[in-house]
């Protein structure tokens, strides 16, 4: 019995002593550039070789150092920044990058987004976003418990992350800057000169389709003249073609009502509530992105509607589909109803 209460009090301990990191980051955007300011601080018994962490696009190292100002040795693998300290127990460090100007895909999406991803679990990480100036009035904002500061700073506060975390900003406008007068004008220019022949064109074809439906209309009214003293088979056959035409529309409905009544009973019977609500977004969403679904259900985690997703991929109920650092979500083979007359196997 000593034997066992031991153990359990050493297991604690060694639980109480488990390698953790606290990092704060300061995003500063400028019109030309992104300067970044990280702060590590490893709170720990035992010492990394090593630390690493993604590096913004086209980033490049300022300073790195660490609390007594010794100078850090790094490099560069695929798209991490790599550090080797002498030891990295109970000790922090500074580092300063900049990156390049802010990219088309900004000034075209109105939206700007940064993925943090650390080797390391993190137990707090403060992440601080400021823009130099108002580039335009924030939309959406990614992840939602933030803060803003009387200085305009957007600032979130999170404790045992994810390995890889998105933060975004969208705007409601346009980040494109006005331009000079001179350019204005020759883009209208350029634009009056494209717009003209292509009237001209539009022009020419709506004369052409209006000659041949004139053409087309004297052939009917010959034809009627012809076929007067059949107007009785006529008016019959008509009324055949119409009732033909009414049918298909009348099956495709009820093909598409029992498709919806089969979903909802395959639902209701073999997911759970917050399966069912997965379901049923990516139903009225197809190709959602695994981050937009968290958008309809603010309080679902990240890791939760995760696991959702892949127990429901491996059966066959969702379509999970890499498209380079995002999963679009489909409906699985299983849920896929309307077109099909096949009826879905029990499941145990």
């Amino acid at each position: 019995m000593l034997r066992k209460f031991t153990f359990l009090i050493l297991l604690l301990l060694g639980i109480s002593l488990v390698n953790s990191a606290s990092v704060y980051i300061y995003s500063h955007v400028h019109t030309d550039h992104t300067r970044f300011d990280y702060k590590f601080v490893f709170n720990e018994n035992e010492s990394y070789s090593s630390f690493s962490f993604e590096k913004p696009r086209e980033a490049r190292i300022i300073s790195a150092r660490d609390s007594d100002g010794n100078i850090l040795g790094y490099n560069i693998a695929g798209s991490y920044f790599i550090f080797r300290p002498e030891e990295t127990a109970n000790k922090t460090f500074y580092i300063t990058l900049t990156s390049a100007p802010i990219s088309e895909d900004v000034i075209l999406k109105n939206t700007y987004s940064n993925y943090i991803n650390f080797n390391f679990p993190v137990d707090f990480l403060r992440y601080t976003l400021f823009f130099e100036k108002e580039f335009a009035t924030p939309d959406e904002i990614f992840p939602r418990n933030y803060l803003i500061s009387r200085e305009g700073e957007y600032i979130w506060e999170l404790n045992n992350i994810e390995s890889d975390t998105l933060f975004l900003v969208n705007f409601k406008t346009s980040l494109r800057e006005e331009l000079p007068l001179i350019d204005r004008i020759l883009k209208y220019i350029l634009f009056v000169l494209f717009f003209i022949p292509v009237l001209i064109i539009f022009i020419f074809i709506l004369i052409i389709r209006k000659k041949k439906n004139m053409k087309k209309e004297n052939l009917d009214q010959e034809n009627q003249k012809i076929n007067k003293d059949k107007g009785f088979e006529i008016e019959i056959n008509t009324e055949i073609d119409a009732k033909n035409q009414e049918l298909p529309n009348k099956l495709e409905i009820v093909e598409e009502k029992n498709g919806e009544k089969k979903y909802l009973e395959y639902v209701e019977k073999y997911l759970t509530e917050n399966e069912r609500e997965v379901a049923g977004i990516v139903k009225q969403n197809e190709g959602i992105s695994q981050y937009d679904i968290l958008n309809f259900i603010p309080t679902m985690t990240k890791s939760n509607l995760s696991k959702i997703i892949s127990k429901l991929h491996n059966k066959k109920i969702l379509n999970r589909i890499r498209v380079g650092k995002v999963n679009k979500i489909y409906l699985g083979e299983k849920l896929s109803f309307e077109n099909s007359d096949k009826k879905v196997s029990d499941e145990k």
